[in-house]
C-alpha cells in the first residue's frame, strides 16, 4: 500500500496489485476483497467455512495470492463447464 489510509475505501484505492509480483504475494482479507471485488466480511465467511484457500495467522485469515489465482481458475473452468453442459441440455430439448 501506498502512504497512510483515511478509511476503507482509500486503503483500496491505493493498492496497486499491478506492481506486485504474482508469486508468494501474502494478502490480507482487506486487500483480498480489493483484488475480488468484493467485501471483506464475505472473504473473511469464505475462509472461515472453506470456500476460499487461507490460513490463520492469530486471530487474522491470511491468503496466499498464487492459490487464489489458482482458485478463481478453477472456478471460472467449473462454472464454463456448468454452463455448457446446461446449453446441452437445453438443445436437447
Amino acid at each position: 500500500m501506498v502512504g497512510i489510509c483515511n478509511g476503507f475505501k482509500n486503503c483500496l484505492q491505493n493498492i496497486n496489485y499491478k506492481t506486485m509480483p504474482t508469486q508468494d504475494v501474502i494478502m490480507t482479507a482487506k486487500e483480498l476483497a480489493a483484488y475480488l471485488k468484493i467485501h471483506p466480511f464475505t472473504v473473511i465467511r469464505y475462509a472461515r467455512e472453506g470456500k476460499i484457500p487461507a490460513f490463520k495467522i492469530g486471530m487474522d485469515w491470511r491468503f496466499h495470492r498464487k492459490y487464489i489465482d489458482r482458485w478463481i481458475r478453477e472456478k471460472s473452468s467449473l462454472s464454463f463447464v456448468k454452463r455448457e453442459r446446461r446449453k446441452s441440455l437445453l438443445e436437447k430439448t
